[in-house]
């Protein structure tokens, strides 16, 4: 029995003049589109160029098909798509979209030498691989993966970019400084768990000028935010004074680096100022009793005011200055600014505290430190 033929070509009811059709020889169609958008504001940047140049490739020159620069895009562009692992380039290396865009002449892979490779532009997971587990010291000698990464290099590609992102220098900048979470479901060398997070995770630490990446330095989950915070910082103030000599720094972090060791560099290094959070003890808290007491008088003043024309825009607030030193871990007197304050709701004052060595009015101090919030998030 004659089969019954499929329609190639079909017309649906149009708008006016206009025709809608639904038709099957669209060729080779892709799903991410968005990926030319990305491609151009690589070149837009030269970024990835920038980073491709931080590795060194001891292949083969006759072998290879997939430059390092193709590799990395490659893996970027796919990242950037939403497609973490390298399983999933086993079918995008046949993207002809995803392939123009890393900039392949044979889009399509027509051309590739081995038989079993053609339709497949781009490489597969086993080749990027080698991209990304070749060890430091690899050679052309290495038996597999022989495309060596510079770390260092790269650590200062990012605060470069940053650098080259501004005509001129400003006169002030402020570099936030802060560990996160990053969440593990496996049994990943490192992982430790933390009850802040309520999770096994590592610790990354992150520095941030506004919205510029400066660095994000990988590290285990059982580690202080201190943990390699010193030379993190100095390397990129470092690299920063040698382009813009006269810039004023501002380093900005919460409690956990009000450390002897970085408060004490900054106050020997001209033009290179600090804000960081002070954790809370009895000492401190001391020193606050008689905000405390002002702050009841006016909340109950403020609440009498409630009843008469509404809640106030803010709550009550002051600070207060502390001329303060630990009793063993700081080398010298420090400035500490409190902020006392009572919320509608609250049964007491909330205290906060920082230590700088800003000259700013204690206002200022702490409406500038809020600010980190940002970096954050």
């Amino acid at each position: 029995m004659q089969t019954e033929c499929i329609e190639s070509r079909i017309e649906f009811q149009g708008l006016g003049e206009r025709i809608l059709i639904a038709d099957f020889d669209g060729g080779n169609i892709v799903s991410d589109g968005g990926v030319p958008l990305i491609a151009q504001v690589d070149r837009m940047f030269n970024v990835l160029q920038r980073y491709a140049d931080c590795f060194t490739d001891h292949r083969d020159p006759e072998a290879i098909e997939h430059s390092v620069l193709h590799l990395v895009r490659q893996r970027i562009y796919g990242l950037c798509l939403g497609y973490e692992d390298l399983n999933d380039h086993d079918r995008l290396r046949a993207d002809a979209l995803i392939a123009a865009c890393v900039g392949k002449q044979d889009p399509e892979g027509r051309e590739r030498r081995r038989p079993d490779d053609r339709g497949m532009p781009m490489a597969g997971k086993s080749t990027l691989n080698r991209l990304e587990l070749s060890k430091v010291g690899a050679d052309p000698d290495s038996p597999y993966c022989k495309i060596v990464a510079d770390l260092d290099g790269m650590a200062d590609l990012l605060v470069d970019l940053f650098l080259d992102a501004h005509d001129l220098p400003p006169a002030e900048i402020t570099l936030d400084i802060d560990p996160t979470n990053l969440e593990l479901f496996g049994n990943q060398l490192g992982r430790h768990f933390q009850k802040h997070y309520d999770g096994y995770c590592y610790l990354p630490q992150y520095v941030f000028c506004g919205e510029f990446l400066l660095a994000a330095q990988l590290r285990p989950g059982d580690v202080g935010a201190m943990s390699g915070a010193m030379e993190l910082l100095q390397k990129i103030v470092t690299r920063i004074r040698q382009r813009w000599p006269h810039v004023r720094i501002t380093i900005r972090g919460d409690g956990h680096f009000s450390d002897d060791r970085l408060m004490s560099w900054c106050e020997a290094t001209p033009g290179l100022e600090f804000i960081v959070g002070m954790p809370s003890n009895a000492r401190l808290m001391n020193e606050v009793q008689e905000a405390q007491r002002q702050m009841a008088a006016e909340f109950a003043a403020a609440k009498q005011s409630d009843e008469d024309s509404g809640p106030p825009e803010e709550p009550p607030r002051t600070f207060v200055e502390i001329p303060y030193r630990t009793l063993d871990s700081w080398s010298q007197q420090r400035r500490v600014v409190a902020k006392v304050e009572w919320h509608s709701g609250d049964l007491f004052p909330r205290v906060g505290f920082v230590v700088t060595n800003m000259s700013a009015r204690a206002r200022g101090i702490v409406h500038f430190h809020n600010g980190r919030g940002t970096a954050e998030q």
